[in-house]
């Protein structure tokens, strides 16, 4: 079984007739339960873009732009010198 939590703080949203898209930022965390062989816990840290299009006023058109940068905090082994990085 997986836990999931995240959170999203809205920077600039629900300003839709205004000529500027909605940002946000989110984090998230999921935690593995469930086994004693493997313990897994995986985050992420994202920005979120998107803009609001009507359509002949009777649809909608919302494209979404994440951004997720590419990072890794956990230790890492530097085999040449034998010690963590």
């Amino acid at each position: 079984m997986a836990w999931q939590s995240y959170a999203k703080f809205a920077i600039h949203e629900g300003f839709h007739d205004w000529p500027v898209p909605s940002f946000a930022v989110r984090g998230a965390v999921s935690y593995l339960t469930g086994t004693n062989q493997v313990g897994m816990t995986v985050t992420s840290l994202d920005l979120l873009i998107s803009k609001r299009f009507g359509l002949l006023k009777t649809a909608r058109l919302e494209p979404l732009c994440r951004l997720e940068p590419d990072f890794d905090l956990r230790p890492q082994w530097n085999s040449r010198r034998n010690t963590l990085v």
